[in-house]
């Protein structure tokens, strides 16, 4: 029988932003990341599952979404 486990955080930080170094866009702000992941054990000691997380912040709001191996 594959298990399922769901973990999450998140948290209050520096979000520094920069563009190319051509570019004057050089600013830092207040961020809030928020962090998930999805995982299931096929094995005993390996897992495998999707990690997704966001960044809220007044500068740029960042997503990203991740595959996620691990092994015990």
């Amino acid at each position: 029988m594959i298990k399922g486990e769901r973990e999450g955080n998140a948290g209050l930080g520096s979000y520094h932003f920069k563009t190319d170094e051509n570019d004057e866009f050089d600013q830092n702000t207040l961020g809030v990341p928020m962090n998930a992941k999805l995982m299931f054990y096929p094995a005993r000691r390996f897992a495998l599952g999707l990690g997704s997380g966001v960044n809220f912040n007044s500068i740029n709001t960042t997503y990203s979404l991740n595959t996620v191996f691990q092994f015990n």
